[in-house]
């Protein structure tokens, strides 16, 4: 990906920032999928 504007060369240093916050809601939105499956199963009194 090349640069368009001359403050696009320090987004591209580290493009992990961006998707940090993607990664994190995406386990968050794993972890209430299991939660959710594991309450189906298991009975709602634990």
């Amino acid at each position: 990906v090349q640069a368009r504007g001359p403050g696009r060369r320090e987004e591209d240093r580290r493009p992990h920032a961006a998707h940090a916050g993607r990664r994190a809601a995406a386990r968050r939105g794993a972890a209430q999928g299991v939660r959710l499956l594991l309450e189906r199963v298991a009975p709602p009194d634990r």
